[in-house]
């Protein structure tokens, strides 16, 4: 990672996701570190271990923030237990691939309320299935199943499908083929209010 001179706090989020080289840089570097994860790696937790959130048993406290003076390692937990208060309320939705019209219909209501919609595929284009069905054993000349999983989880296709019912200038794309200045265009005028970019179809980059 690229250090700026004098740093006083480094926070590492999703910190399963960093080496263990890349965090000891940071920590060197800085006068404190906080290393945030859902999903934290026995490392840290190991460093982490401290009487006041440990249970009888050995295993972490849930809710414990240490105070006392740690055991084995040089961290402190702290668990996070409950969202803020000004977190959103999210509502969770499986919709079979042939009701994507419903669905559609649900993103045209959300943006004629002044909302932003992020629409997450897996793949960017129609070849990237034919070949995953290749490997697999599969036909790509496949059924109308396979022509309805293609259709509906390529970004390429759904960016077109999306623009002929909202319009070209309210739907954006972004995917691992573009450049990155291609990307952050997007990505901004997607942030702006007044741009009229209400839809984004992004791949998992």
């Amino acid at each position: 990672p690229t250090i700026s001179p004098g740093l006083a706090l480094a926070i590492v989020d999703e910190e399963q996701r960093f080496g263990v080289d890349q965090r000891e840089t940071l920590a060197r570097c800085a006068a404190h570190t906080i290393y945030m994860s859902a999903t934290p790696i026995p490392r840290t937790l190991a460093l982490g271990r401290s009487i006041s959130n440990m249970s009888l048993e050995g295993e972490p406290k849930t809710g414990a923030v240490s105070t006392s003076p740690v055991l084995l390692g040089t961290l402190d937990v702290s668990v996070i237990e409950s969202k803020p208060e000004s977190a959103r309320t999210v509502q969770t939705s499986i919709v079979d691939a042939d009701r994507v019209e419903e669905v559609i219909g649900g993103v045209s209501r959300q943006i004629s309320k002044g909302g932003k919609v992020f629409w997450i595929l897996p793949l960017i284009g129609e070849s990237e299935f034919a070949s995953k069905n290749a490997k697999g054993g599969q036909s790509s000349s496949s059924d109308d199943s396979d022509e309805l999983v293609s259709r509906t989880t390529n970004v390429i296709e759904r960016h077109a499908s999306l623009c002929r019912v909202l319009g070209d200038d309210r739907v954006g794309m972004i995917h691992g083929r573009m450049t990155m200045r291609e990307r952050e265009m997007q990505l901004n005028a997607f942030a702006k209010p007044t741009s009229g970019l209400d839809v984004m179809v992004v791949s998992l980059l």
